[in-house]
């Protein structure tokens, strides 16, 4: 193990590079949220033995380990050192020596997908609508179709009143067979991420409608005196097989006009068994559809984007989507591109050589014992059941984001080969 002072490790995150590697925060999901370094992937080393394989599943891809100044770091490397894994970096006074480095720390959940967010909002200029022009909207002559695209159980927990469950993912086979034309459709979330990029998605398939986002979705909605809808359960009807055969057709345009690149079996096969890249396979389809390709990860594609840190950690690997009906997963390859991840969809059912299992358990379980934070705690509102001081907080913090990644000087992501990449 080489210890790595705070500055160096700055220095690799604002520097795009070829080299895959991956910045893994040790401390429990409490303590990161509480302020960790932007670009970090925090796995608990508590659950390191569970995560390893999924997040970092080459043995020798080089790993920066970050801890709260308590030796886990040192520990975690011994226990993963003695699994194979040599190529492994300590960040030098973990997180006291970041600070003392005088280097940010960003407060919350998977920063980089609600940085991605605002980046999106002022590339496109997505289209957004107030609270109280809303309202005026719902109470007028034509009211607008109100699509909630977070998964389904959290639109159960609550959502606008009349809103129907269509996660993002989606949007492209089930909402073109189900809405009017000419009606308004306005995409909406807890916050702002998710609203943005599914308005933006029904932009990129064509959809002829008036498309808008709710501004801070329904914590925008509570704080302007509304009231938000708990118990609902709309999930939009599965569409008809012309429905879905016509889905597919448009999901081929989409992949054509905006140049998704697309990989086929023979390829990915050779990709899957390349020692010096990793290449995460993921299946986009919702888990309750009851299928995962064999060989694949079941990443249901509004969550893969929403909590990359919870899949991806590797910097710089390949990502693949496999989804029989091409929707989903030009959808998350479409946007997985955007962030800058060089991802590829696959056109044709895999033939890999063996299914891939993700490991369980490729290392001793440590057994320290953890001061946790309640998650009741956590300094955003998806965490407080309507607290509004809180969603004032996190509306706060999240709209002021992009200015303080600004001001950091920070690479959203990094691509390993050609292709874009975003800076906030």
């Amino acid at each position: 193990m080489i210890p790595i002072s705070p500055h160096e490790v700055m220095a690799r995150l604002r520097t795009p590079t070829v080299d895959e590697w991956a910045f893994l925060d040790l401390r429990e999901r409490a303590e990161a949220a509480s302020g960790h370094p932007f670009g970090s992937t925090n796995v608990p080393s508590s659950r390191l033995h569970l995560e390893i394989g999924r997040l970092v599943p080459r043995p020798a891809t080089p790993l920066v380990l970050l801890d709260g100044g308590d030796g886990a770091a040192r520990r975690t490397a011994a226990r993963l050192e003695a699994v194979g894994r040599r190529h492994i970096s300590i960040v030098a006074g973990g997180i006291p020596g970041w600070r003392s480095a005088g280097l940010p720390l960003f407060e919350g959940e998977h920063t980089f997908s609600k940085a991605f967010g605002e980046w999106v909002q002022h590339r496109f200029g997505v289209p957004d609508i107030g609270p109280d022009d809303l309202a005026a909207l719902i109470d007028g002559d034509q009211p607008p179709l109100l699509i909630d695209g977070r998964p389904l159980e959290e639109h159960r927990k609550f959502t606008l009143p009349g809103a129907i469950s269509c996660p993002n993912a989606e949007l492209g086979l089930r909402l073109p067979s189900f809405v009017k034309p000419g009606r308004t459709i306005v995409v909406h979330c807890a916050g702002r991420t998710r609203s943005i990029i599914g308005a933006q998605t029904l932009r990129d398939f064509g959809l002829p409608n008036p498309v808008v986002a709710l501004q801070d979705g329904t914590q925008g909605w509570e704080l302007s005196g509304r009231h938000r809808e708990f118990g609902a359960d709309r999930p939009i009807p599965p569409p008809s097989t012309e429905a879905q055969d016509a889905a597919t057709e448009m999901a081929r345009r989409v992949l054509l006009s905006e140049r998704v690149p697309e990989v086929d079996a023979s390829e990915l096969g050779r990709w899957t068994e390349d020692e010096k890249r990793t290449t995460y396979l993921f299946d986009p389809r919702e888990e309750a559809e009851g299928h995962t390709t064999p060989g694949f990860r079941s990443a249901p594609g509004t969550t893969l984007l929403q909590q990359i840190d919870r899949y991806i950690a590797v910097r710089g690997a390949r990502v693949v989507l496999w989804d029989p009906k091409l929707v989903r997963a030009t959808f998350g390859v479409l946007w997985l591109r955007r962030m800058g991840l060089d991802a590829y969809v696959l056109t044709e059912p895999p033939t890999l050589p063996s299914a891939r299992a993700d490991s369980e358990t490729v290392m001793p379980a440590d057994d320290p014992i953890h001061d946790v934070v309640p998650e009741a705690k956590l300094p955003f509102a998806d965490r407080h059941n309507g607290n509004l001081d809180d969603a004032r907080a996190y509306l706060a913090w999240e709209t002021g984001l992009l200015g303080r990644l600004e001001a950091a000087g920070m690479v959203l992501w990094e691509p390993r080969q050609s292709g874009t990449h975003c800076t906030a």
